[in-house]
């Protein structure tokens, strides 16, 4: 069943459930199947009211993607409900190499294909290609959204205005310097604060987790130092942070179920 399986690299969000009315804290997933390797064939989504009981579905097969059918490259991914159509979009990480898009009328999905089989960040866009997907939507400080995205352990992350249909990139991209104390690895998100911005994300080998506050999207960033150290029994780290009834959350992923691993 699925309690055995293990879901790694969470990304949050609260969206109102179109089944109950009432807000839900819905938890985006890829799908680990291997122990000493990357195995991820198709992405998952888990939401809950009461963060005690939760329902667990399916939300993107790699087959509804431009992945080949024998992919198991299905990476991190991200999940917004547009404010301009209502309808909700998955953006999804193809291992090291590019970023797809999904949409569903739904937040627990089935999503399905956005743009015709191709990537919204296609490989070349960066030096080193695209991964780890995270996405800002508008606030009264920026009328824009934005992809936010690191490149293949390079220290390198980068951001991008979204256009209006949320399936095309607009404008220049914007690379952001990082403090070498704490350099960028990878599985970055973003999210507003009393008026600030909150960059959480991955630094060193085995990762920690570390943090810069900023009073925009393209920065400049004043890094602040770590919020944690490495994961237990799992050389990665992948951090969400969200609040939900008053309280803030943090997700990430670690490998001390049975049999867990790095991997797993």
């Amino acid at each position: 069943g699925l309690k055995d399986n293990r879901f790694p690299d969470p990304h949050i969000k609260i969206f109102k459930n179109p089944d109950t009315g009432r807000e839900n804290m819905y938890v985006y997933v890829g799908h680990d199947e291997g122990f000493n390797q990357f195995i991820m064939r198709d992405w998952y989504v888990m939401w809950s009211e009461d963060l005690v009981h939760w329902n667990c579905a399916r939300s993107l097969r790699r087959e509804d993607t431009y992945l080949p059918a024998d992919s198991v490259n299905c990476w991190a991914c991200d999940c917004v409900q547009s404010p301009w159509d209502g309808k909700y979009y998955l953006y999804y990480s193809n291992a090291g190499d590019d970023t797809g898009v999904a949409v569903s009328d739904r937040p627990d999905g089935p999503f399905v294909d956005a743009r015709g089989k191709t990537p919204i960040l296609p490989k070349g866009i960066t030096p080193t290609n695209s991964y780890d997907p995270d996405i800002i939507l508008p606030d009264e400080d920026d009328p824009n959204a934005y992809i936010l995205f690191g490149s293949d352990w390079t220290d390198h992350y980068w951001a991008m205005q979204l256009k209006e249909n949320m399936i095309e990139i607009d404008g220049e991209i914007t690379k952001l310097e990082f403090d070498q104390r704490w350099p960028f690895t990878e599985a970055a998100w973003v999210h507003k604060a009393n008026g600030k911005y909150y960059l959480t994300y991955a630094t060193g080998w085995p990762e920690k987790m570390a943090y810069a506050m900023s009073d925009s999207i393209n920065g400049p960033w004043e890094f602040k130092g770590l919020v944690s150290e490495c994961a237990s029994n799992c050389n990665t780290t992948h951090p969400a942070i969200v609040e939900h009834k008053g309280r803030t959350y943090m997700f990430t992923h670690n490998g001390t179920l049975p049999e867990g691993t790095s991997y797993s």
